[in-house]
């Protein structure tokens, strides 16, 4: 039973790691671009990892200057990764989630390397993480969380080309917040941890898991699953717990001949058969040709502590690797039984590796729990520490080098977090965490200056525009009124005019009454006059008939009596 749990609480021991760098205050990485500057997301008092919103920052490679390249209110932004030429950054945007309106709050976005001209290729409403340029800058790798199931996951591989984002394979389960997934150099594959829970003899699940091969037509291929047997490693019968059981973070070697990943080895209590005996972190390397396995280190531990390695990093030239363990004190529960105590103490060290020397160069010691090696180049190495259970810098000695507690919960000792860079040659360490805050202070009173001024000149032109507008709308307002007086003093005028045609039309209607009445009684003159001149006109024509009867009787007289004074002559 014991031995069964081992796996399972080993894989436990990274995912939690994973889940509260990853979860609780972003991804515990820094990202070093070509051109020798350093990406980070912070928060708005220089906090690496904070669990509050984050914003994304350049750092120079000599630390003296930092750039804030993105500014979005309340917006949690990590995940950062910089292209192969160092122009183009890819991150995550976590809008906050107690916005009932926002469906899709995770966006995978791409800007410039100054935070500008920024496109958003991926809305998604599921856990978007582990984003990734292809070492020759066509595609980008990301996972998104399954929408039940949040140790499952699906890997895409998006074209910067097509801008189309392909699916490579469906609900995978990777070891806590999805781990890295590896770029080839050559660009056509993927490596990445599966975690295949597996049941021993008892019925009790273990925590096995594989190293995969993915290319980009979606064939996937398991390089590495379950128990191994590395040269180095003694050879002998192993039980279903024993042996190479899990690993944890695999990464290319940079001539792409290699795999190196880190896992853990479970060695049996030499005390007794019913003790939990111990998880032993170590580093292997995989030939991608002959498929053998090396290890390269096993770290030392205690009988009474368990250990993982985690972020194996190779140097920009590939002639070191710094990879870090967590090792976790067993103290009155075992670790194994997934039971964490305010006495327990996991601390964290960071190893690097020479593979011209094959042996471990460089080794730091701390009370963090978490550290995430980066490389400013091949000589220069950096690291994030976070002590997520309290604890201090790698290397720091004496009193207040560790929290004397070590609660999970202790939101105190969670928000504290470190960055380093080391010259490995000199010896130089510089604390950027120190410069990061000094100058994010500076330069957020220089935003909020600048912000202010843009502010005030904003208000200014806009009450300027306002004036001018209500000066041009008191302008239009007099031209208006006075062509209201205008027509005003028209319509007065056309009114009078209106009223003298109505005293005209009336004075006229008045004399037509009295043309009428004339005219009637001109008529009734007429009439009567008619009356009379027909009277007259009849009298006279009666008179004028008797004169013509008698003209013609004395005329027919005077005829006759010619007549009879011819006929006597």
């Amino acid at each position: 039973m014991y031995r069964a749990r081992l796996s399972l609480g080993a894989f436990l021991l990274i995912a939690v790691g994973i889940v509260l760098a990853g979860c609780g205050g972003g991804e515990l990485r820094v990202v070093v671009s070509s051109t020798g500057w350093l990406y980070v997301p912070l928060d708005e008092q220089g906090q690496y990892g904070s669990a509050g919103a984050t914003d994304i920052y350049a750092l120079s490679p000599d630390g003296s200057t930092v750039k804030r390249l993105t500014a979005t209110q309340g917006v949690k932004e990590n995940w950062v990764n910089v292209s192969p030429d160092g122009q183009q950054l890819l991150y995550v945007s976590v809008a906050p989630q107690s916005d009932p309106a926002q469906t899709a709050p995770y966006k995978l976005i791409l800007s410039d390397a100054e935070g500008n001209s920024t496109k958003t290729l991926i809305e998604s409403g599921e856990l978007l993480v582990s984003p990734s340029f292809s070492p020759s800058g066509e595609y980008i790798a990301y996972a998104t969380m399954h929408k039940t199931d949040a140790s499952k996951y699906s890997i895409y591989v998006y074209d910067l080309q097509t801008s189309q984002s392909r699916e490579l394979v469906t609900e995978i389960a990777l070891p806590g917040m999805g781990a890295e997934i590896a770029w080839a150099p050559t660009s056509d594959a993927l490596a990445l941890v599966e975690y295949k829970p597996e049941k021993d003899e008892q019925g009790v699940e273990t925590a096995r898991s594989a190293l995969v091969h993915l290319t980009l037509d979606g064939k996937k291929e398991t390089l590495v699953s379950g128990m191994i047997q590395a040269k180095g490693v003694t050879q002998k019968a192993v039980t279903a717990s024993e042996g190479m059981v899990s690993f944890a973070f695999a990464t290319w070697s940079p001539d792409g001949r290699s795999l190196v990943f880190t896992g853990f080895e479970y060695q049996a209590s030499s005390k007794s058969s019913q003790s939990a005996g111990q998880l032993m972190g170590g580093v292997y390397q995989l030939n991608l040709k002959d498929r053998s396995v090396r290890r390269l280190y096993l770290v030392p531990v205690k009988e009474t502590a368990d250990n993982a390695s985690l972020y194996p990093t190779f140097s920009p030239a590939g002639s070191y690797l710094a990879f870090t363990t967590m090792s976790y004190e067993k103290t009155s529960t075992p670790f194994m039984n997934s039971t964490m105590h305010d006495e327990d103490k996991p601390t964290g060290h960071l190893y690097v590796f020479d593979f011209a020397q094959n042996k471990i160069v460089k080794e730091l010691d701390a009370v963090d729990p978490w550290v995430a090696p980066f490389w400013g180049d091949e000589h220069r190495l950096g690291y994030a520490s976070a002590s997520g259970f309290g604890g201090a810098p790698l290397g720091a000695k004496g009193p207040g080098a560790g929290a004397e507690s070590g609660n999970i919960e202790s939101e105190e000792h969670s928000e504290s977090r470190f960055l380093w860079l080391e010259d490995l040659q000199t010896g130089q360490r510089i604390n950027l965490s120190e410069r990061l805050q000094s100058m994010i202070v500076q330069e957020d009173l220089s935003h909020r200056i600048s912000q202010l001024e843009l502010e005030t000149k904003a208000r200014k032109m806009a009450q300027d525009e306002l004036a001018q507008k209500i000066g041009s709308q008191l302008a239009e307002l007099g031209t208006k009124a006075k062509q209201i007086d205008d027509t005003n003093k028209a319509v007065a005028d056309l009114k009078s005019q209106l009223d003298a045609k109505v005293q005209e039309i009336q004075s006229l209607k008045n004399d037509l009454e009295g043309a009428k009445s004339e005219a009637a009684s001109v008529r009734s003159m007429t009439d009567e006059m008619k009356g009379k001149l027909k009277t007259e006109t009849d009298s006279r024509q009666t008179q004028y008939a008797g004169i013509y009867i008698v003209m013609m009787i004395l005329l027919a007289a005077l005829g006759v009596w010619i007549w009879l004074r011819t006929r006597t002559s």
